[in-house]
């Protein structure tokens, strides 16, 4: 009974110790083997810009009226040199904006 008991004993162990090479082995080629790689992968699986352009929709009361509806339209910054030099894209500012339009 004794001998049979450090028989199992004894394979129990090996398999952990097996087990623990078997891991610590993969842990070795995972890190320095492969790490400068697996590093490179992993940043361009990440790391990349993806530009995603808003799309509003409309803005409803309760009721379902309408309040407010996006107009697509060019970005314009109104700048001192802008409006001293007037041009076409002057002419495109919204109503009620507060800047003199002159040409």
């Amino acid at each position: 009974m004794i001998y049979s008991f450090k028989i199992r004993l004894l394979t129990i162990v090996g398999l952990v110790a097996v087990s623990l090479v078997i891991a610590l082995g993969r842990s070795f080629q995972l890190q320095v083997l492969e790490g400068a790689h697996l590093e490179k992968l992993a940043q361009s699986q990440q790391q990349r810009t993806v530009v995603l352009e808003p799309k509003r929709g409309r803005i409803t009361d309760r009721n379902g009226r309408i309040l407010a509806i996006s107009i697509p339209s060019s970005p314009f910054t109104p700048t001192q040199r802008n409006l001293n030099r007037p041009s076409k894209r002057l002419g495109s500012l919204p109503h009620g904006s507060g800047f003199p339009i002159t040409n």
